[in-house]
């Protein structure tokens, strides 16, 4: 019986706390307008827009590179060895991976 009581009160006071705790209060942030309205989120576009500006010149500069040294490759085709071959298509493919290694 003594235990059952004190079981009893333990769980009365648990009870009462939980009630009387404060509920929490949450706060909610749009970010698009955050970005779209504050000073700080248009200097941080106008830099990602900057920087993707670069990117995209730098690819365009590979692909080129790419475009050019394949028309090559594909004119000079019959004139070359086997062993030139070869190595025209190596000096292809990695300039291939590395178009698509900056392109991701």
């Amino acid at each position: 019986m003594n235990r059952f009581a004190i079981a009893l009160i333990a769980i009365a006071i648990c009870a009462t706390q939980a009630i009387a705790a404060p509920t929490p209060k949450v706060a909610v942030v749009d970010l698009q307008r955050a970005v779209t309205e504050c000073r700080d989120g248009i200097d941080a576009r106008a830099d990602l827009l900057k920087k993707t500006e670069q990117y995209n010149t730098v690819l365009k500069v590979l692909l080129a590179d790419f475009e050019k040294m394949r028309a090559e490759a594909e004119k000079d085709l019959a004139k070359l060895t086997a062993d030139e071959r070869t190595e025209r298509e190596k000096q292809l493919q990695k300039k291939n991976r590395e178009f698509q290694n900056r392109q991701r």
